[in-house]
C-alpha cells in the first residue's frame, strides 16, 4: 500500500497514477474530498488497483496522528508527500 500527500490535482495525480500503474494500491490525502474520490476512481478504473480517500490538511499540527489512526488496519510501505510551495517573482531590474 502506497500513501499519497496532497494527491487531487497536478503532479500528485500523475505520481498517484505512477505508483498504481506498478500495482501498488492507495491512500490518497487532500482536502477536497470529492476530488479525491474522483481521482480514486479514475485510477482504480485504469489500473484495477485500490485506493482509500482520506480528507485531511497536512499543514494542520497531529496530521501524522490522525492519518496513523486512519491506516493502522493497512502495511504501508511507501510514503509521499508533496508540498506545493508559492514562489514569489523577483521583479527584473
Amino acid at each position: 500500500m502506497g500513501a499519497r500527500h496532497r494527491a487531487s490535482s497536478g503532479i500528485g495525480v500523475e505520481f498517484a497514477r505512477q505508483i498504481a500503474a506498478a500495482g501498488i494500491n492507495l491512500v490518497l490525502v487532500a482536502r477536497r474530498e470529492a476530488l479525491l474520490n474522483e481521482v480514486g476512481r479514475d485510477i482504480t478504473r485504469d489500473f484495477g488497483v485500490q485506493f482509500r480517500a482520506l480528507t485531511m490538511d497536512l499543514s494542520q499540527e497531529g496530521f501524522i496522528l490522525r492519518l496513523a489512526e486512519h491506516t493502522k488496519d493497512l502495511d504501508v510501505a511507501l510514503s509521499c508527500r508533496m508540498q506545493a510551495r508559492q514562489t514569489r517573482r523577483v521583479p527584473e531590474a
